[in-house]
């Protein structure tokens, strides 16, 4: 018997199948690109942001520096990272000074203060801060001519934040607030800061002297000496003041370590003046202190000589208001003698000097606009109790401005960073302050190995 063959079978696929078949392989492929696009999409945008976070002011500071307990170095608390002790590694350059990190909170914001003082001046009618001649100085307010220093910052909302600050009596190493709190851009150094960094045995005692927030039990205005005690003082003083601000958080760091010689150098972002920049004119060096759209003011970083001998000389022998007609007076000799031994007289440009009495009357006693009730144009003129100054390599120098509380005195700045009060006839040290016409500027970066030139 036969066995019977079996007839092969074709398998015919449906047309329904072979379309599922053929829509499922469009949604495979259509879902692997789209997780495959926003995998890499989000690996990418995630290194990104951590590249960016990288590269912020905060995490150079973190990343190069180990938390210790001990007195000196980076410390942590619950409220970020701060430096401690006799540290040389939180060195920041910015704006064309150098400034010592104080430091980091949780969210990224960075405290710096002026590594020196940036101006000496009298504190002001009574012991408030917030309507004192050191906080009109630093911030721009409804007084007119005030934010001097808040001027020489380019940029300032877009880098900075506003700190947080009160009036208020120094009570076991903190200040009891007896206003309520204000915010500022700029401020001077608060005593918990000063505590907290170890105080006279710190980064923060630089040995001179300079305002601190606060005042103490009998009312008197709080500075730390040179030699980092805190103790009051009459508001009717002079003292230095040195800046405090904070950096916001997504500020980027352009190059350096810490370190004095290779200090954080901020990204400013472009936005950049000529403040503190450098000047040669013949043999001499100036710093820019005063920008203004067609000239700039400059202070010599030496004192006067005529003939490459240092010259000292009496405010005036007769009063002390700084005058160009005068024969006894410091003016007529800045404008006659010392200019016509300049070999780069002709581009000094007549410019103002405000020579208003800083004790003008009762009323406004001690108040800093009282230099502007009174000016003179001239082509060299002294340091205003109230410009921009950093050098503290400087001392014992007339300032233009004079009192009319006692006698024929005139205003001298010592170099432990506090004003004291001369007969006018008494021969000091003399900074000449010139300005120059922008357009005059002929090379140059305004660096202090590359310093712009007129001739």
């Amino acid at each position: 018997m036969k066995k019977s063959k079996k007839k092969k079978e074709k398998h015919i696929v449906g047309t329904k199948e072979l379309v599922f078949d053929i829509v499922s392989i469009v949604i495979i492929v259509i879902m692997g690109i789209y997780f495959g696009y926003r995998s890499i999409f989000y690996y990418s945008k995630e290194t990104t942001k951590k590249k960016e976070e990288k590269n912020t002011l905060a995490a150079a500071i973190i990343n190069n520096n180990k938390i210790t307990k001990e007195d000196n170095g980076f410390r942590k608390d619950k409220e970020g990272y701060y430096f401690s002790g006799k540290v040389e590694n939180n060195y920041l350059k910015a704006f064309g000074r150098m400034y010592r990190i104080i430091d980091v909170s949780n969210d990224n914001v960075v405290k710096v203060i002026s590594d020196n003082n940036e101006g000496t001046m009298i504190f002001g009618n009574d012991n408030v801060y917030s309507t004192s001649n050191v906080n009109m100085w630093l911030n721009k307010t409804t007084e007119p001519n005030s934010g001097i220093y808040y001027n020489s910052i380019p940029a300032v909302e877009k880098l900075l934040n506003q700190i947080s600050y009160c009036d208020g009596e120094l009570q076991k190493d903190k200040i009891k607030c007896t206003t309520e709190k204000q915010k500022a851009y700029f401020t001077i150094l608060d005593v918990e800061d000063y505590v907290r960094a170890l105080g006279k045995n710190s980064y923060l005692n630089n040995g001179t002297y300079s305002y601190i927030l606060g005042y103490n039990k009998d009312k008197e205005n709080l500075v730390i000496t040179d030699e980092g005690n805190i103790v009051g003082v009459s508001n009717y003083e002079g003292y230095g003041v040195r800046a405090v601000m904070e950096f916001k958080k997504n500020i980027t760091v352009s190059s350096g370590t810490g370190t004095k010689e290779d200090p954080y150098v901020i990204n400013q972002e472009g936005n950049d003046n000529n403040i503190y920049r450098y000047v040669r004119l013949g043999t001499d060096n100036y710093q820019i202190i005063e920008e203004k759209d067609n000239y700039l003011k400059l202070k010599s970083l030496d004192y006067m000589k005529v003939n490459n001998n240092y010259l000292e000389k009496a405010f005036n022998k007769t009063n002390t208001q700084f005058s160009l007609l005068s024969k006894t007076n410091i003016g007529y000799y800045l404008n006659k003698n010392y200019y016509n031994s300049l070999t780069y007289g002709q581009y000094l440009i007549d410019c103002t000097f405000n020579i208003g009495e800083i004790s003008l009357n009762q009323d406004t006693m001690y108040k800093y606009t009282n230099i502007y009730k009174d000016s003179v144009q001239a082509k060299i003129g002294l340091l205003n109790m109230f410009d921009l100054n950093y050098n503290n390599e400087e001392s014992d120098y007339y300032l233009i401005n004079t009192t009319s509380t006692v006698g024929s005195m005139a205003y001298v700045v010592n170099n432990k960073g506090y004003i004291e009060e001369v007969q006018g006839i008494e021969e000091k040290k003399i900074v000449p302050v010139i300005c120059i016409d922008k357009s005059t500027i002929k090379a140059g970066d305004g660096n202090i190995n590359s310093p712009y030139v007129v001739e």
